[in-house]
């Protein structure tokens, strides 16, 4: 089906204009735009990738023990990791991945034995992989001017083992936050299909229009959520000037950094969630020390904001 699928699509108008329009990643106009757009949505900064594996290493190995006893349960077993493997979706972009998606899915066994120490290690340490941390970072375009690198939206080509990995602790994660969630929080949970919502909303008008009342519905989509999030809200403080860089440039943007402030004071939600000190652990590494290649830059940029856009991670830690 998806194969026949692919053919019809070449006629669509809609396939066809965007064939025949500019590729961004490949315009002039854009290419000295991207990385200032990014570093400020990110509150980024350009850096080398030595300095990277340095900082990342030295970091992890001043991680205090958190967690010496683990229950069997908490840790991923090899099956797990199989499972999520036969997730993998085939023809993906990979980025810096030299593996392809598709060889995961086909060789889910293979693949699992080899990758299972690796994970073990990064859950017992919670030390991820610098090479887990970023990727190229892909430009999908929105509306608006093709010529303003505002009017595109990026999405992170994470190699196809790191977002495995974050899909098994979204998994875990989601389980926590099911009891915590807001009644009316549909995105992301289990059962809650796509539809769902515009399902729900439609109900919702039927009932009203049957009881004569007046009724409203309001739509308000946040600019670059992911891009934004302050991590340190979802897992704590990890490093103290990173957070410093973030309420600067917020300050600068005129956003409320005392209440920020008076926040990142209080426990982060992951411990008010009651995870494992392991799990708090990991997932803060998880978001320090990131980094991305934009189109046409030659040094990638460290991140100290957001969670990377095209994780099965980003909409986890955005929901708590």
């Amino acid at each position: 089906t998806r194969d026949f699928w692919r053919v019809l699509r070449r006629s669509l108008p809609k396939f066809r204009n965007r064939k025949l329009g500019q590729d961004p990643h490949k315009l002039e106009v854009l290419q000295e735009q991207w990385t200032p757009y990014f570093e400020k949505l990110e509150s980024g900064y350009a850096s080398s990738t030595q300095q990277i594996v340095g900082e990342c290493h030295e970091r992890q190995m001043q991680m205090p023990v958190v967690q010496d006893h683990f229950v069997h349960a908490d840790l991923p077993s090899i099956i797990e990791l199989e499972d999520v493997f036969r997730t993998t979706q085939a023809d993906r972009a990979t980025g810096l991945d030299p593996i392809p998606s598709g060889a995961f899915k086909q060789h889910a066994v293979t693949l699992a034995t080899a990758y299972f120490p690796l994970l073990l290690k990064t859950c017992l340490w919670q030390h991820e992989p610098v090479t887990s941390k970023g990727g190229q970072m892909a430009v999908i375009y929105k509306k608006g001017s093709g010529f303003l690198a505002e009017n595109y939206r990026g999405i992170m080509l994470l190699p196809s083992f790191a977002k495995r990995v974050h899909a098994l602790m979204r998994t875990r994660l989601m389980k926590m936050l099911r009891t915590q969630r807001p009644q009316g929080q549909l995105g992301g949970f289990p059962s809650m299909q796509v539809p769902f919502g515009s399902q729900f909303l439609q109900t919702f008008g039927r009932i009203m229009d049957s009881l004569n009342v007046s009724s409203a519905i309001v739509f308000i989509d946040l600019a670059n959520a992911f891009h934004c999030l302050i991590r340190e809200l979802v897992s704590g403080i990890v490093v103290p000037d990173d957070v410093e860089a973030v309420l600067e440039r917020l300050l600068h943007e005129g956003l409320p950094v005392p209440d920020i402030i008076e926040l990142l004071q209080l426990p982060s939600l992951l411990e008010r969630l009651g995870a494992p000190p392991f799990i708090t652990q990991l997932i803060q590494d998880f978001h320090t020390g990131t980094w991305m290649y934009v189109p046409g830059a030659y040094q990638p940029i460290v991140t100290r904001k957001g969670t990377r856009p095209g994780s099965p991670l980003a909409d986890c830690i955005f929901h708590i």
